[in-house]
């Protein structure tokens, strides 16, 4: 799995070069840390596993509330020993948070990348997350949420959240891309979602 991810961030380092900062941070964490890396039991920091998902029309994402960092995010959350793969991260997280199960891969690939500092609580000393997300398509658009870990979870239409001022620079920036790179010319079907720019299938997961 770490050689996978090394491969991943290379590939995406090509494709936003604007982020290579963060793709080195990440890569160093990986490279000192070997499996390590993936354990909130590092108290350093660890990778985690987010999913963008959006509706069939793609015109929405599905966003959550979170109740212990007060604010609005996208689904994930730790890597656990059963995950084979970074990516089913992200889907068992989609499935424990908000009870979504049916959802397609859109990429080969990482969508996004982002580094941010969560604070110390009770339980635990303030550490940093090194996040990995990947893009996700919704069969449906019902959801249930997890009411421990959430105050809400909500279908936000992207246009809509172009235009609100978001103190979150990893949402905004996946925000911009998803505009930016989608090309809808018929909503109904999975198949007309194009990436500009984007070289699908150099690697697998």
């Amino acid at each position: 799995m770490i050689q996978q991810l090394f491969t991943q961030l290379e590939v995406y380092n090509k494709i936003f070069p604007d982020e290579k900062e963060t793709v080195r941070r990440i890569q160093e964490f990986l490279r000192e840390n070997g499996a390590d890396a993936f354990s909130r039991f590092n108290y350093e920091g660890h990778i985690t596993s987010s999913a963008w998902l959006l509706n069939k029309s793609f015109q929405h994402v599905l966003l959550i509330r979170h109740k212990k960092l007060k604010k609005l995010i996208q689904p994930g959350g730790h890597w656990e020993k059963g995950d084979v793969y970074l990516p089913m991260t992200a889907l068992r997280e989609l499935h424990e948070e908000v009870g979504i199960q049916n959802v397609a891969g859109v990429m080969d690939g990482i969508f996004h990348v982002d580094i941010h500092r969560i604070p110390k609580s009770a339980h635990e000393a303030g550490h940093f997350h090194f996040d990995i997300c990947y893009l996700f398509i919704s069969e449906s658009d019902r959801f249930s949420i997890e009411e421990k870990e959430l105050d809400w979870a909500k279908w936000y239409e992207i246009k809509k959240l172009e235009k609100i001022k978001i103190d979150d620079a990893a949402l905004c920036s996946m925000i911009k891309k998803t505009d930016k790179y989608s090309c809808v010319e018929e909503p109904s079907s999975l198949g007309t979602f194009m990436w500009k720019n984007i070289y699908w299938g150099l690697y697998k997961y």
